[in-house]
């Protein structure tokens, strides 16, 4: 189910786009940012990985869509009340809106260093 999770001013989000590619994974991080067929629209993959695990692989946590639902709202794929899903996507989404405020936190702060 997609749902609007924020609505914020619309030059902040092309800040939010630098921020996740600033901390791709091809740059290290866990951010993929892929450019929707409407123009301004984005598609960002946040991912995780296993802290008690050295080395281990990034995996795909959850999504959240860039402009989709309207300029400057911030949407998310959120569970399906209908659908009894695995218990850890209750986790993912948490953790994809935990993601999604230190972004926030981080355009709104600049002095304060952000890692991902």
């Amino acid at each position: 189910m997609h749902t609007i999770y924020k609505t914020i001013p619309e030059q902040d989000i092309l800040k939010i786009i630098d921020l996740c590619k600033l901390h791709s994974v091809k740059t290290g991080g866990i951010f993929e940012v892929y450019t929707g067929s409407k123009k301004e629209t984005w598609s960002v993959i946040v991912n995780g990985s296993d802290k008690e695990e050295v080395g281990s692989p990034l995996i795909p946590l959850g999504i959240f869509y860039v402009n989709f639902a309207g300029a400057g709202v911030l949407s998310i794929e959120d569970e399906d009340p209908k659908y009894d899903g695995m218990a850890s996507t209750t986790q993912h989404v948490k953790a994809v809106k935990t993601v999604i405020d230190r972004l926030l936190d981080a355009i709104n702060h600049p002095e304060k260093t952000v890692n991902f």
